[in-house]
């Protein structure tokens, strides 16, 4: 298994995984530093290499590639301008697509995201369906969501054009140990303690830290449901 991105937040939890496993992988990064602890003993042994590489330099990628049963492409290529996202993130993509292609890979599994989707006010209260159609008017878009839906196209051209198995992906809100709690994803924020919510605030929030001995939730205080929790919590705190 090859991992590209694998020194970032989704990549290293999936090696990780993949080696719990006992699968062999290939980590390709522009960057090593940063790696977790527990790459040390793998990278010892052999049952993880770390290979140098780049989005927007994918020529000379294929003797790593070669004969690999899968591919998963994590690197983002994303840039303030459309013109770096374009050349790094699409057209990086699709050159990284013909390359596993050429190199006989078995599949490969570009990693995107649903803001390549078109989530826009005039789809409020619809059930929005994941298919291979992305936003029709991606030039309205930020430069990121823009690029996603542009690569999604760039790396299915390809797949289609060479025969390489290929399967998207698409992420929603990514939130873990290491990385802020404060995502734009399922909330506004206003500070790093203060979440507005979604639209007006007639959306629930609710998550569960994992992993810490603690649970959060939002009340909404100018109702009378958000009142009622608020009420029976403080009635059990140790301190409010």
């Amino acid at each position: 298994m090859i991992v590209f991105g694998g020194a970032g937040f989704i990549g290293r939890r999936v090696i990780e995984r993949l080696l719990e496993r006992g699968i062999p992988v290939t980590c390709l990064s522009r960057r090593a530093h940063g790696l977790p602890p527990s790459f040390d003993e793998p990278l010892a042994t052999g049952a993880l290499r770390l290979r140098r590489a780049e989005l927007s330099e994918p020529a000379g990628l294929e003797a790593e590639l070669r004969g690999a049963r899968c591919v998963i492409h994590l690197a983002t290529g994303a840039a303030d301008d459309w013109e770096t996202t374009e050349r790094h993130m699409v057209r990086g993509s699709r050159a990284f697509a013909e390359a596993c292609a050429r190199a006989d890979c078995g599949r490969l599994l570009y990693v995107s995201s649903i803001a390549a989707l078109d989530t826009g006010s005039h789809l409020a209260g619809q059930k929005i369906a994941d298919s291979i159609a992305t936003d029709p008017q991606p030039k309205k878009r930020s430069v990121y969501p823009r690029g996603k839906a542009a690569a999604e196209a760039a790396v299915l051209a390809a797949a289609a054009e060479t025969g390489l198995a290929t399967t998207i992906a698409r992420p929603a809100v990514v939130l873990g140990r290491g990385t802020p709690m404060q995502h734009s994803g399922y909330g506004l924020w206003t500070s790093d303690n203060h979440c507005i919510g979604w639209g007006h605030g007639e959306h629930k929030l609710w998550w569960e830290v994992v992993s810490r001995n603690k649970k959060s939730v939002s009340a909404n205080l100018r109702i009378a449901e958000g009142q009622e929790i608020v009420r029976k919590l403080a009635a059990h705190a140790d301190i409010l």
